[in-house]
């Protein structure tokens, strides 16, 4: 169990400012391998989201209110806190089996090519990292590609973890984000996402 800190945008418009810094720095869509997660839309529950990815299921539970942050000027959004919990499956079970290969029980599959890296501290500066390296604390800041049977959507989110809070530098967000200006009512969790989306989302 953990908790992290986060806040993101969802948008079906490609954001050519933030994918030209991404692209730029050697992180590119058609070089990115894609995975399929698997959601549970949960009814008037705003908050819970619930998940299986790649032999695990995942639980996240919101606390408390979204505030709402100014991340660079004139960028607002809602930040999140949650409180998360991951555990394996056994391959063999047969009720994940059924949502990934018979779309049964209603659950929600998002194919999801993410262009990302983690930002952490290093001799007191902020040091840009790869997703699979190991660190005690951070933010991971991504830009990901998600598709349904029926849509296309694009997220930006910063995500912080670990037991202390990394202060991003005003001046790479802006450099990242460019003339970026993403609604605030496109501000919003996964689990809030899902459920907004299409009926029969599934692939």
């Amino acid at each position: 169990m953990f908790s992290t800190t986060e806040i993101r945008w969802f948008s079906k418009e490609l954001s050519r400012p933030v994918l030209t810094w991404f692209n730029d720095h050697c992180y590119h869509f058609d070089q990115t391998e894609a995975r399929t997660d698997y959601y549970l839309p949960i009814e008037n529950r705003k908050g819970i989201g619930i998940k299986l990815r790649e032999g695990n299921i995942e639980v996240k539970h919101r606390t408390g209110v979204p505030k709402s942050a100014e991340i660079v000027e004139n960028l607002n959004g809602l930040m999140e806190s949650y409180i998360k919990w991951s555990f394996n499956a056994a391959e063999d079970d047969p009720l994940s089996n059924q949502i990934i290969h018979e779309n049964k029980y209603d659950w929600i599959a998002l194919k999801k090519t993410r262009l990302g890296f983690i930002l952490t501290e290093k001799d007191s500066e902020v040091t840009r990292m790869e997703l699979d390296e190991i660190v005690d604390f951070g933010c991971q800041v991504e830009y990901t590609r998600v598709e349904t049977e029926q849509e296309t959507w694009y997220t930006f989110g910063l995500e912080w973890f670990g037991d202390q809070q990394l202060e991003i530098p005003p001046a790479f967000l802006k450099d990242l984000l460019g003339s970026e200006q993403f609604p605030t009512d496109s501000s919003m969790g996964y689990a809030d996402f899902i459920l907004k989306l299409e009926p029969s989302s599934n692939f």
